[in-house]
């Protein structure tokens, strides 16, 4: 009965997996990077992405090697492919790489006209992640943004102060700290910042800047609601911890 599990695991894990695609991999990798980088397919691209504009570039700032970005893996199993990850690049935007980068299912790229997002070190985006761009966005190095999350960095529209007759900047820069973990459904608008080290609670709306590191940020708007924390990003620890856990049942804490 355990082998017959297994067999049915593997099977059903490989038809939910969406496939390398091959022709979407080659055209992207050729369309957004120069001729040296993309001989050596820095990205590839699994199950059926639709492109509607690849006018802009990608840089990357370290070595390029063959799968270092990937879009599409389902390395996260919190969902289905709802339809498909969405790519809409205008000329002179800018995608840059520091390194090997992880998006999941159906992500949403938008990128306007003269604008740059810069993804640090070992970045992991979760499923439905919508990144929309008019300015600049950069994430750091680690951080790891949950399913459903919006990082836009525009209001799209003017809004004029009737009293004054001022209006406001539209878009502004959003800069995200590296090691942050950024909960499920959370929003990430226009003028945020934050440092290294921060959590962001699922469902937050953050607009401003937090500029210290180890807090925890939570609602709508969102404020600091607690310090001196961070989340644990080692797998092998987190197993440790599985494992205490479940011999110490009656025990809520941990301590190093």
């Amino acid at each position: 009965m355990n082998i017959l599990n297994n067999i049915f695991g593997r099977v059903e894990h490989l038809i939910y997996q969406p496939w390398f695609n091959p022709l979407a991999t080659l055209y992207v990798n050729f369309r957004l990077c120069n001729f040296l980088d993309a001989v050596k397919f820095p990205i590839y691209i699994y199950g059926y992405p639709y492109f509607d504009l690849l006018n802009g570039s990608v840089q990357f700032n370290s070595k390029v090697t063959s799968g270092m970005v990937k879009f599409g893996q389902n390395i996260g199993h919190f969902s289905s492919p709802k339809g498909k990850a969405y790519f809409f690049i205008e000329e002179k935007s800018i995608l840059v790489f520091d390194e090997k980068c992880t998006f999941t299912l159906d992500t949403s790229l938008r990128l306007m006209k003269n604008c740059k997002v810069v993804f640090g070190k070992d970045v992991v985006i979760g499923d439905s992640v919508k990144i929309l761009c008019e300015n600049y966005i950069e994430i750091g190095e680690k951080t790891r943004i949950a399913y459903g999350s919006q990082i836009v960095d525009t209001n799209f529209h003017y809004i004029k102060d009737i009293e004054n007759n001022m209006i406001q900047r539209k878009n502004c820069p959003i800069k995200i700290g590296s090691y942050n973990w950024i909960g499920n459904y959370s929003k990430i608008m226009k003028g945020c910042e934050t440092s290294d080290w921060n959590i962001i609670a699922s469902g937050s709306l953050v607009n401003k800047k937090f500029q210290e590191n180890n807090i925890i940020i939570a609602g709508s708007p969102a404020k600091v609601v607690a310090k001196n924390k961070q989340r644990i990003f080692s797998t092998e620890l987190e197993l440790d911890l599985d494992l205490y856990f479940k011999r110490n049942e009656l025990c809520n804490e941990y301590s190093e």
